[in-house]
């Protein structure tokens, strides 16, 4: 890379500092579903990874990401990002009190370590 190169300026998702590309995907565009995905299963960092599948909406592009990442905190995040979303789906939209009802049920199977993998921690559970 010649010294023209580095004054040239870059896109914010191409750049070298993971941490512009994350500014990168907090710009993007919901809609923008292809960039999305490219961040989420082809950045070389796992930080921009977890950001960009925290804002993917698709269920089947986070049960792919869950099947083939190779780092454990972005599979787990996906996985627990779509977790959240069928409890949204399926306990929450059928409740009378549904935030407690999902606490409950929660804190219920919490043996494995479920509550902690959907994001229920201590404070929540009252």
């Amino acid at each position: 890379m010649g010294i023209l190169d580095k004054l040239r300026p870059q896109s914010k998702s191409t750049h070298p500092d993971p941490n512009i590309r994350i500014e990168a995907i907090h710009e993007l565009d919901p809609a923008d579903i292809e960039s999305l995905n490219a961040f989420a299963k082809d950045d070389t960092d796992a930080r921009v990874r977890r950001v960009a599948v925290a804002r993917i909406g698709d269920a089947s592009v986070l049960a792919d990401i869950v099947r083939n990442e190779s780092e454990g905190s972005v599979r787990d995040h996906a996985l627990a990002t779509e977790t959240r979303r069928w409890f949204t789906r399926r306990i929450w939209g059928r409740c009378k009190h549904p935030f407690k009802a999902g606490l409950v049920l929660a804190s219920r199977i919490d043996r494995g370590g479920f509550g902690r993998l959907i994001g229920i921690n201590q404070r929540n559970r009252r």
